[in-house]
């Protein structure tokens, strides 16, 4: 007769009158088809077939029906989710009881099919209790929720730090946002002086940028038609040179480094002999390391990337008819860009880039190609403005191939026309 009684008050205890309220409850675990285990349990006045409406801080979340119920654990189908968003398992929850017969007919249904017996109270391991679930979590998969879930999350899954630089990086409508910026620069230099052979001639090309904020592209054309006395042979000869440089940069894929990738070509002919014939430096994977940036005011940083650096000429000397060699290339770049002041801006980029003979596998410091470059321009309006450009090399090449100076200067004033695509 104890022993009845004992459990006739026991059933009654174990379940949630209504408007009760429970808070601090944790989600511990959920399964798929809107399960969740929750910190609370029979020790808490909750009981199989408790109906729940589950809220924090920030409003109604959903609503739940009680499936089982142990001890410290109860098990919940969540229904007429409204802020997915907001469940997660670092949060905490408040349990407000509801009536039963606020259920939905589909949801009544959904319960009046549950085997009773694979729920009675028992005392059952932890290990024994999830392989419980599991077998629930079969017997009712057919049976769904009065609403379409299948797109909607029951939980707020946090992403990975793989998944988080992914989406800070690689953005489709952002990337169609900047490339929309699109600008064309022509220019044309009636006036060019050189260091070498006495050299006066005019060039002219277009730089083709985009102003994106997270990814940035440039593709400068130079073609120089020129004059000279060449100082081997002591004639006048026709020198035809055509220069490309392209860029692809991902800015801020961390908090000071950006990605870029770099391409150069270089072709002259002077004369009827090549120097070079063709040589291309490519590097898909690069760095900068941002050291100052103010946004449109100044900027300082070094990056760094490895070429592939494919070289085809001719040569003079009677070593052979012609040069032909794929190296590796480490290069350094340091760039400076400020405005002076409204109307006048400076730009300085400098180049080191030391060759790895991959014949010889050793690093051949002289041949590094020390390039300096500086540009001031003063902008006359909005579209147009003047520049003046020098431009200093070091190409050890000249000197060992055609016994000429290694080093060359150029000075360039350029009148240049700004058209928005």
């Amino acid at each position: 007769m104890r022993i009845f009684l004992f459990l006739f008050i026991l059933s009654n205890v174990y379940a949630l009158d209504i408007n009760d309220k429970i808070n601090n409850v944790s989600v511990i675990k959920h399964y798929k088809k809107n399960f969740l285990v929750l910190n609370r349990g029979l020790e808490d006045g909750i009981d199989k077939f408790d109906h729940i409406k589950l809220t924090n801080k920030n409003g109604y979340i959903a609503r739940a029906i009680c499936v089982r119920s142990s001890m410290v654990l109860s098990y919940w189908k969540v229904y007429r989710v409204v802020h997915p968003e907001l469940l997660s398992y670092d949060s905490n929850y408040r349990i407000n009881s509801m009536r039963q017969s606020e259920l939905p007919p589909r949801i009544k249904l959904f319960m009046s099919k549950l085997d009773k017996d694979a729920f009675a109270d028992k005392q059952i391991t932890e290990k024994e209790l999830n392989r419980e679930v599991e077998l629930q979590q079969e017997r009712i998969a057919n049976f769904d929720l009065i609403n379409d879930m299948n797109k909607a999350k029951v939980y707020k899954v946090e992403d990975t730090e793989a998944q988080k630089f992914s989406k800070r990086n690689f953005n489709s409508s952002v990337l169609s946002k900047d490339l929309s910026s699109t600008k064309l620069r022509l220019f044309a230099s009636p006036i060019r002086f050189q260091s070498e052979d006495d050299e006066k001639s005019s060039n002219y090309g277009f730089n083709l940028y985009n102003t994106g904020s997270k990814y940035q592209f440039k593709l400068d054309y130079n073609k120089i038609d020129e004059k000279a006395v060449n100082n081997i042979t002591k004639e006048e000869v026709t020198t035809e040179q055509t220069l490309a440089e392209g860029e692809f940069r991902i800015n801020r894929i961390s908090e000071n480094f950006s990605y870029f990738g770099y391409m150069k070509y270089n072709q002259r002919k002077e004369g009827d002999i090549y120097f070079p014939k063709s040589h291309t430096q490519i590097g898909v994977l690069g760095f900068i390391y941002h050291f100052y940036s103010e946004k449109d005011d100044t900027q300082f940083d070094i990056g760094y990337i490895t070429l592939t650096d494919n070289l085809e000429s001719d040569v003079t000397k009677p070593k052979s008819d012609s040069i032909k060699e794929d190296n590796v290339r480490h290069a350094l770049r340091v760039q400076l860009a400020t405005s002076l002041s409204d109307n006048w801006k400076f730009k300085s980029t400098l180049w080191y880039k030391p060759l790895i003979d991959m014949d010889k596998l050793e690093m051949d410091w002289s041949d590094n190609k020390t390039n300096l470059q500086a540009t001031l321009s003063y902008n006359m309006t909005e579209r147009f403005y003047i520049s003046y450009h020098y431009d200093y090399l070091d190409d050890i090449r000249r000197k060992r191939d055609f016994d000429r100076d290694s080093t060359i200067t150029t000075n360039t004033f350029n009148m240049n026309y700004l058209i928005s695509l």
